[in-house]
Formats: structure tokens, sequence, C-alpha cells
């Protein structure tokens, strides 16, 4: 029978000083000495040797240092801000997925488009690029007659009206400059905002045609056929879809979700797919995960951004404008030539030393807020024609509504007799 000895007590000093409780020491002990231990029978043998106690030999846990209460305070506030970030991510992955599963049980559209041939005689003239902006549509926005007191309304099947007025538009435009110079292309930019989204201000659940979800898969499938009917009517055009998204479109709170939680995000992807399953030779689609988009034409550089960031009050910001040229030549490291961006619902071009902005407008008109800064647009965005001599040299407004649709119908109230009554 053996015994505890020295060299076993020895043996078992070695082992727990690699073991943090005595629990999980003693299987390693016994391993050890080949002796069966116990708690009480090392305890024993430990004191009838003179050792100390086999616990205190234990190693000792490392500890985190002492914090203040500050550092305590900075510690979860990171660690809940990293963990929301995890869950954010993983929404957006979910949404994704299960978008990307719902569409592929769907069949592709069939498009009812008539190509139309290249022109016979090649044309003369510089080569010239098409350039169409869309933002600021905010789908599912309803704006009532009566509650505006006459001076606008808005609902799907108006939109819907106002995108068959885009689609014939750019359509004839495209047709026009084919048969007048050669076209390098045509390029569609989608400058944020095309959703309404959702608890972006207070009380916008009362100013919803649709929630958010129908928001996105019913626009983009609107917008889907509308871009693929017009690149099928040209089939030797090539088109490309850049975009960025809008602050109408962030999930949550400004600053709570990271930029690619954004609904605008989850169109332009639905977009993609829905024209991808057409199989058009002439489409391509670029959009990417960051807030801004860099686009060369002929080395002439364009800068899409939503425009949020460009701080403005009651009307465009200009010198806001012609600083923000300034500051994104900073960031990017090369000169803007042309900044894009939407948001302020005025088209405007502004021209500086350092730089165009280009403000696209919008498809809603007078709506709640022209209460706040007393104003109301006409529906409009921009067209515009890029050669390599001269950039922009040409723009045309398409205008989603006539001027004579947009007039107010406002009512007024008369007392007295009219002149011509008068006896």
């Amino acid at each position: 029978m053996m015994v505890w000895n020295r060299k076993l007590i020895a043996a078992a000093r070695k082992v727990l000083r690699h073991h943090t409780t005595l629990a999980g020491a003693l299987p390693d002990i016994a391993k050890a000495t080949g002796l069966p231990v116990t708690r009480d029978a090392l305890g024993n043998a430990f004191r009838r040797h003179g050792e100390p106690t086999p616990t205190s030999l234990l190693k000792a846990e490392k500890r985190p240092a002492e914090l203040t209460p500050r550092d305590e305070l900075y510690a979860r506030v990171k660690a809940k801000d990293h963990a929301r970030q995890r869950r954010m991510q993983g929404m957006t992955d979910i949404i994704l997925e299960k978008v990307d599963a719902a569409l592929t049980k769907i069949e592709p559209d069939v498009l009812q488009v008539v190509p139309e041939p290249p022109p016979e005689h090649p044309p003369a003239g510089r080569l010239e690029l098409i350039w169409c902006e869309v933002s600021d549509v905010q789908l599912g926005t309803r704006v009532e007659l009566e509650k505006m007191g006459g001076l606008n309304q808005h609902d799907w099947a108006i939109f819907l009206a106002k995108l068959a007025r885009w689609e014939e538009v750019v359509t004839a435009t495209i047709r026009e400059r084919r048969q007048s110079v050669p076209l390098e292309g045509v390029v569609i930019a989608l400058l944020g905002d095309i959703v309404e989204g959702h608890n972006i201000f207070k009380g916008q659940v009362y100013e919803l045609d649709f929630d958010v979800y129908k928001q996105v898969v019913h626009g983009a499938n609107d917008f889907a056929q509308a871009f693929a009917r017009i690149a099928a009517t040209f089939p030797d055009v090539q088109f490309t879809l850049y975009g960025v998204g809008g602050n109408h479109g962030r999930v949550g709170s400004y600053g709570e979700a990271p930029y690619r939680c954004n609904w605008d995000l989850v169109l332009y992807h639905i977009i993609e797919l829905r024209l991808g399953a057409l199989g058009l030779g002439n489409v391509s689609c670029h959009f990417p995960q960051s807030w801004f988009q860099v686009v060369e034409t002929w080395g002439w550089t364009h800068l899409l951004v939503h425009g949020d960031d460009i701080r403005g009050w009651g009307g465009l910001p200009f010198y806001g404008l012609q600083r923000a040229v300034g500051k994104y030549q900073q960031v990017l490291q090369k000169p803007v030539n042309y900044l894009h961006i939407g948001h302020f619902h005025a088209e405007a071009a502004i021209s500086s030393s350092l730089g165009d902005t280009i403000v696209n407008g919008n498809w809603i008109g007078a709506n709640a807020f022209s209460k706040v800064i007393v104003e109301a647009n006409v529906p409009v965005q921009l067209v515009h024609g890029i050669t390599a001599q001269n950039g922009i040299e040409w723009t045309r407004k398409v205008f989603l509504r006539s001027r004579e649709e947009m007039k107010p119908r406002i009512a007024v109230f008369r007392h007295g007799a009219r002149k011509g009554a008068r006896a």
C-alpha cells in the first residue's frame, strides 16, 4: 500500500500551482501520484508533513485592475454599444437573407417592350453620357389635400403617375440624344431618401400610405420595372446604376445603427436582384455600403452623397454646400468637380472655384414641413448631359407633374358685392 511521502507531496504541490480550484486539481494529483485522492486525504497528508494547506498553494486568479466609477461606466457603455451593433448587423443580414429567399420564389417580370434599333447612320459629334438623378422619392408618403389646405396631395397612386412621367421623359431624352450624338451610356444615380422610412420624426406614422416593409418591396419592384423598360428599349446603350442611402432610410434613431442598416440599401439590393433576374446584358449595378460613392467620367470626378450632413434651415445652405465641396476634397484627397446631393427638395446648381454642387429635386412637393419652412417646391428631377471636353454641358428638368396639376386649389371665402354687381 502506497503512502504519502515527500516525493508525492512535491508532485501534488506542483500540480496545485497550475490550478485555481482544489476540485479541479484533485484528478491531476491522483494521476501524478497514483494514489486515490480526496479533499480530506490530501489535507491530512499535507498536515502530517508540516506543509501549508493545499488551498494556499493554488494558482491565484487574475483579477482586473481596480476601476474608477467613470471607467466602469465607460466599460458598460462600450459593451452595450458593441452588443447593439452586433444585433443590428445580425438584423441586417437576416433581412437580406429573407429578401433573397423570397425573391428566388418570384417569377421574373415579363417585359412588354419593343426594342428600338440603333440609328442607321451613327451620328457625328462629341461622345456624350446621359446622367439621370433620382432622390427624395420618399415612398409611402401620404399628403392629404384637405389637410394641406389645397396646396398638394400625394399617395402611392400619384407616385406611380409621377414614375410613369419620369420614365416617359427619360426615354424621350435618350431617344433624342441617341439620334443626335454618339452615346457613351446612361447613368442612373440614386441619391437617397427613396423610402419615407419609419419613426424618422415625431408624428410620421400619421403621414404614411404604406409601412416601411411595403415601401421597400413595392417601391423596388416599381422602380426595377421602370429601369428595365428603359434599358430594354435601348439594348445597344449601356446603363449603370449607382446609389447612396438617405437619412429617411436609417434604422433607429440618428447614430444608433451603423450606416449599412438603411432601408434605401435594402431597396437597391432588391432592384439589383430584380434586374438580374431579367437577364438584361446592358445593365450593371454598383451599390456600396459606404455613405458616399465616387464616379469618374472622362476624368471629371463626381461625388455622390445624400447631403443630410450639410446643415441648413429653411432652404438651401449655399455657403454650407460650398464648404462641403472643400471638405470632401480634403477627405478624399482628390479634387471633386461635381458634388451630387439630394435631401433639400429644391433643385439647384451652385458653382465655385472648388467645384460645382448639383442639388436634385424631390417627388412630393408641399408637405407638412411647408408650415415650418414656408416653402413648397414643384416635384422635379434632373437629367444631365456630360462630355469629355466640358463635363456637364446641359441639364434638363423632369417635371413629374405639370404646373397646372400642381397649382394650389385653395378655398377662398369672399364677402361683399363684386364691382360688376354694383348698381
